[in-house]
């Protein structure tokens, strides 16, 4: 197989079907993931300002003869481009509607015992929850998650225009609704060349490997480890319209309205 670019690397929006993704490539012939795998020499500690930036040193570890990839919830910084700029490296880029995302990740704090916002939360009536979650302060960042998920998506959606050659906007629901296109995009967007049938039997292969995904629940698909472990809860497009009730609607057009707009997910702030 011949591939321009060794390193399929994916900047995702947390909750925006990144495992799935790293589900795939795991099952693409002769892909290994970059961070997990005892044939890479990923540093175990990189130096970071931030647990989701990047490092020369992690790049590096990508072999230039061999395919990888790698999944990061990477920070859009000046500094972190300088790295992706440094090696040339092309990005991938999950997004998704920021309305489900943050019903999604409200879900995952309540299982997650290392949460930093998980305390806070479970203190306050159930009710309330979903929209002091968006409220909460992101560790190192100073900003509330709302703004700092609009102001990560939005970033990234500038980094095409400006980089449009080196970065690839994928989302969720695309993959939901034409998985088999996406994924031809993606082996399209780094040179990999593979057949549509060599594609299809990518997603089969990855579909029988998760087939019992759907069935359990979001507490039992954490608790699976190596490449059986899952994040699947519900992977529903349009949650928010039963979960959000007017207070939400406002708080979030008031801080996120306008990346709903650039991203494609509405025309206009009278949803």
């Amino acid at each position: 197989v011949l591939c321009a670019n060794n390193l399929f690397l994916i900047a995702a929006l947390p909750k925006s079907g990144s495992t799935w993704l790293t589900h795939l490539l795991s099952v693409v012939p002769g892909m290994v993931q970059l961070d997990r795998s005892k044939i890479r020499d990923f540093p175990q500690n990189p130096k970071l300002i931030h647990p989701h930036d990047i490092s020369f040193e992690m790049l590096n570890s990508a072999p230039p003869n061999c395919l990888s990839f790698l999944k990061l919830h990477l920070n859009p910084y000046p500094r972190n481009f300088y790295i992706l700029e440094s090696f040339n490296a092309k990005t991938i880029v999950l997004i998704r509607d920021l309305r489900d995302v943050l019903i999604s990740r409200l879900y995952h704090i309540i299982l997650m015992d290392d949460h930093w916002d998980k305390k806070r939360l479970l203190c306050l009536p159930e009710e309330s929850r979903l929209i002091e979650s968006m409220k909460g302060i992101v560790p190192q960042i100073s900003l509330n998650i709302i703004d700092y998920f609009s102001f990560w998506i939005s970033t990234w959606i500038d980094r095409v225009s400006s980089h449009p050659n080196e970065t690839l906007i994928i989302k969720y629901e695309d993959m939901k609704t034409d998985l088999f296109s996406v994924m031809k995009s993606i082996f399209k967007f780094y040179d990999y060349k593979i057949s549509d049938e060599g594609i299809k039997a990518v997603i089969l292969k990855q579909s029988k490997v998760h087939k019992n995904d759907r069935k359990r629940s979001l507490k039992n698909n954490l608790k699976l480890t190596g490449r059986s472990h899952s994040t699947f809860r519900k992977g529903s497009i349009g949650e928010w319209q039963n979960e959000f009730d007017q207070e939400i609607i406002d708080y979030f057009k008031l801080h996120a309205g306008e990346v709903l707009i650039e991203s494609g997910y509405e025309n206009d702030l009278s949803w």
